[in-house]
């Protein structure tokens, strides 16, 4: 059986793989259609960094998929999501894109738009369960073209010292709050609220959502305004 991108992600299902691409560059052996698969096939991933990241990936994911089809090597490119980017247009210009991306949410609709990847076949996402919120970020124009593979939430961490000492006794409700107690807990060098902890383009991501905007509009064509597409402003916005 010919090793194809779209065998793959059908066997890796959610473990791995994030796109699809449509102009990849991994080999394939060919054979009779009703053998076993086999071949070479490229995944760049940002997500599993380090020693325990690369041994989570290689030995116990992909670990798996080896086991049932031995003859398929996975060459396997890690790189960060500050030289993702990077790495793709880079990859782009050169026509030697890998066949296997892993991106970030908003990543699926520029890519999908300009032909960079590949769609997938629906009974991927049904066979996953996945809920159709979750899939959003992976559609485009309708069609599907990724698969989530890691979730995480965003967590707001407070000192309750430094609230006694100023006086508040509960946490905001909403934006105004949160705006005036930032302003109040500012003493000296210390920040009332920082935002900064984490990645801007995430800490950004989460300002939007949590104020009902999107990062794209509902064609997925149009890049948001600067306060997010379709964001309230409405200061009763809950956190």
């Amino acid at each position: 059986m010919e090793l194809t991108r779209r065998l793959l992600l059908t066997a890796l299902g959610a473990g791995t793989a994030a796109a699809v691409t449509g102009c990849g560059t991994g080999s394939s052996s060919g054979g009779s259609a009703g053998g076993p698969a086999e071949g070479e096939i490229s995944l760049l991933t940002p997500i599993f960094e380090g020693s325990d990241g690369k041994k989570l990936l290689e030995q116990e994911i992909l670990g798996g998929f080896r086991k049932k089809h031995p003859d398929v090597k996975v060459n396997v490119d890690y790189t960060t999501y500050t030289q993702l980017n990077e790495k793709i247009t880079t990859a782009l210009a050169g026509g030697l894109l890998p066949d296997v991306l892993m991106m970030g949410v908003g990543w699926i609709p520029p890519f999908a738009a300009k032909k960079v990847l590949a769609p997938l076949p629906e009974s991927l996402a049904t066979r996953h369960d996945y809920e159709p919120r979750v899939l959003e970020p992976s559609r485009y124009d309708g069609k599907l073209y990724a698969l989530p593979t890691v979730m995480a939430t965003r967590l707001v961490a407070y000192r309750k010292d430094h609230f006694a000492a100023a006086g508040i006794k509960k946490s905001p409700r909403d934006w105004t709050e949160l705006r005036a107690m930032a302003k109040q807990l500012t003493k000296g060098d210390r920040l009332g609220f920082d935002p900064f902890s984490i990645d801007l383009r995430q800490c950004w991501e989460t300002f939007l959502y949590a104020n009902g905007g999107s990062l794209f509009s509902a064609d997925g064509k149009r890049s948001p305004s600067p306060t997010g597409e379709g964001s309230k402003r409405s200061s009763s916005s809950r956190i």
